[in-house]
């Protein structure tokens, strides 16, 4: 579980605790509720990132074309290498 920071000592709390273990003084739900939106977002930012690179690396790849990224060389209808006459 997330821990967050408590209000009246500064001590690290979980989320789920009900009141903090070093002062005692009860934890505000609506303060736990948003670090865990703020970690779903922050999730959610990580995933789209990812995607926005996935996608780009993608375009290049198709810029660039297959013929370049190929190690195997292609033959033309007729049998020949191509630039080998």
């Amino acid at each position: 579980m997330a821990s967050i920071n408590c209000a009246a000592c500064s001590g690290q709390v979980s989320t789920g605790a009900a009141a903090c273990p070093h002062c005692g003084a009860p934890i505000h739900r609506d303060t736990a509720s948003a670090m865990r939106s703020d970690e779903k977002a922050s999730i959610g930012g990580k995933i789209a990132l990812c995607l926005v690179v996935v996608v780009i690396v993608g375009v290049i790849a198709l810029i660039v074309g297959p013929s370049k990224w190929s190690a195997i060389p292609v033959q033309t209808v007729a049998g020949q290498l191509p630039g080998s006459n």
